[in-house]
Formats: structure tokens, C-alpha cells, sequence
């Protein structure tokens, strides 16, 4: 089996340079696509902050956190908004089970993110 990692980037260079890493394990469908310019507010909160952990759904965003963002985020004026990233690149993998977590660890050392909904 295999679970989908996807996340996102401030520049082309990081997700490049994750995607070479992460071709050292066992992955499938790797790529890189650059992101739209949107018209909606996207949110999105470290890579990090992903709940690997097997008593969660493995990519879930840990919902302590959410709710810690989400409180800070109402103290902030949207220039000082740390949760509100501008990201350019989207990276997608997919990776089997037993790499996984190599595959977080890999990701964990570049300066990426994931969505998270509002």
C-alpha cells in the first residue's frame, strides 16, 4: 500500500531539492506543479505539524494545533499572519507504507507546509 503526501513550497528550489531526496525511497507519482495564482484565501501550517503518529489518520493535520493557529490567528492583523503562506510549488508523492515515515523526516528538513481548512 501506499499514502499520499502532499505539500507545498515558498520556491522551485525546495521542492526540487525534496523531490531528488525523497526519490531515494520507494515513491510513485513525484511531482512538482507550480501554483495557480488563487482569488480565495488559502491557509496553511508547517509540514511539521503533521500527525504521523498511527492513532491518527496518517497527512491529518493535529487538531491541537489547528486550534492554537486558529486562536493566535484571530490576535494577528493579516500582514502578521504566519498561517496565511505564500506558497508557490506543490509537491505530490506517493509513498509506501514502510517509507513513510523516512519520507516525513525528509520533508521535515526542508521549509514546507500543508493546508489546512477554515
Amino acid at each position: 500500500m501506499t499514502k499520499r503526501l502532499e505539500v507545498y513550497f515558498k520556491n522551485e528550489n525546495d521542492a526540487e531539492s525534496a523531490s531528488l531526496k525523497l526519490k531515494t525511497l520507494r515513491v510513485s507519482n513525484n511531482f512538482i506543479d507550480e501554483m495557480p495564482s488563487e482569488k480565495e484565501e488559502r491557509y496553511y501550517v508547517p509540514f511539521a505539524t503533521v500527525n504521523s503518529s498511527s492513532s491518527g489518520t496518517p497527512g491529518m493535520i493535529n487538531p491541537a494545533y489547528v486550534a492554537e493557529a486558529s486562536s493566535e490567528r484571530n490576535q494577528l492583523d493579516e500582514t502578521e499572519n504566519p498561517y496565511n503562506e505564500k506558497v508557490t510549488h506543490m509537491l505530490q508523492v506517493d509513498v509506501v507504507d514502510e517509507d513513510y515515515e523516512k519520507a516525513v523526516n525528509i520533508l521535515n528538513e526542508f521549509d514546507c507546509f500543508t493546508r489546512v481548512e477554515r
